[in-house]
């Protein structure tokens, strides 16, 4: 994921700063969901040193190998993803180490070429092997083209205008139906990432979108309709406001 880019230069602030600004986001988390307000408080609680401690630290989602996932979601997905299992990731980072140490294969898709050499190397200094990250830059629109796949969507991100993201969004195509235990979307246009994943994951397996809160994500939370989801809001590392993750569960076929 992309969460690594996160600046190192976080501004340096007081235990009592950080307690009032996590009361703040907790606060608005309460009051936005009233129906889970026990659970909610329960999360606030149970992470709040988590996130403390990744504010304070040199921000650096590769180096601690986090997730910059909810806290919760992490626990969730550590308590689910296990040896033998598959993951396909867009989007390289803290995320690429931490789901190497729990699984067989990860797969990571990345598009920006100083953060995918930071985790390559990340990954020989540990010794890591289990792990295939792939650098596919966006190219510009008028060299890309019509020609293969075509999404109903679209391969564009309006963090890079007049540019495709195509062969970074078709890379999971190279592999069969249900090949994936998870599939995690955190990189770039990911509308069209979950176009084209949600046949790749496998029964009972999982699609995760980050950020699922922003509303230029509706087309993709409407692809996924037809399946039960998790909708986990709170603290994440290394940010100081509360972000939401929905995972989606595959249903099992009769």
């Amino acid at each position: 994921m992309n969460e690594g880019k996160i600046s190192a230069n976080t501004p340096k602030r007081s235990t009592s700063s950080f307690l009032l600004k996590y009361l703040k986001e907790t606060w608005g988390l309460i009051a936005s969901e009233q129906g889970k307000l026990i659970h909610n408080l329960r999360v606030c609680n149970r992470y709040y040193s988590n996130w403390k401690t990744a504010l304070k630290g040199v921000c650096d989602s590769v180096a601690d190998e986090l997730p910059c996932l909810c806290f919760e979601c992490a626990d969730f997905l550590r308590e689910r993803i296990h040896r033998g299992a598959r993951v396909f990731e867009y989007g390289s980072g803290g995320s690429s180490l931490f789901f190497s140490r729990l699984v067989d294969q990860v797969i990571s898709i990345e598009h920006d070429r100083f953060w995918h050499e930071k985790v390559i190397k990340a990954l020989q200094r540990r010794d890591i092997n289990n792990c295939d990250c792939r650098y596919l830059p966006a190219l510009e629109e008028a060299v890309v083209g019509e020609k293969g796949a075509c999404s109903s969507i679209g391969f564009s991100s309006s963090n890079l205008p007049g540019h495709s993201f195509k062969d970074y969004v078709l890379a999971i195509t190279d592999y069969p139906e249900d090949s994936f235990d998870l599939v995690v979307v955190d990189g770039r246009a990911r509308n069209a990432c979950v176009e084209f994943a949600r046949d790749r994951v496998r029964p009972g397996g999982f699609l995760l979108l980050d950020d699922s809160e922003r509303s230029y994500y509706e087309p993709a939370i409407q692809l996924m309709r037809d399946w039960p989801l998790t909708v986990f809001r709170g603290p994440c590392p290394y940010l100081l406001h509360f972000t939401q993750t929905t995972v989606w569960q595959k249903p099992l076929q009769d």
